[in-house]
């Protein structure tokens, strides 16, 4: 069982090495930044620019539609549900 081992960590190690210089970049998680509740927003609050936060995500659930995006998406509207902290909308 061990016959095997040895060829598959010297490959991927080669691999490790080399992509870089062959121009080919390893899989990168892509950052992006939604803004977040800055303190506890409940039902009924009209949310102001000062309670929001700009944070960075790299979990790619949080991306895309059925998540603000932007300020503008959040500011003047009002909560129909607790809002929680550093937590996306």
């Amino acid at each position: 069982m061990r016959g095997w081992l040895a060829p598959l960590v010297c490959a991927l190690v080669g691999v490790a090495v080399f992509m870089p210089v062959l121009g080919v970049a390893p899989c990168e998680a892509r950052e992006f930044v939604l803004p977040v509740p800055r303190v506890t927003i409940y039902p009924g609050d009209v949310i102001a620019d000062g309670m929001l936060i700009d944070r960075p995500f790299r979990n790619q659930d949080f991306d895309g539609p059925g998540f603000a995006s932007e300020r503008e998406q959040l500011v003047g509207k009002v909560a129909r549900q607790t809002l929680l902290p550093n937590q996306p909308v």
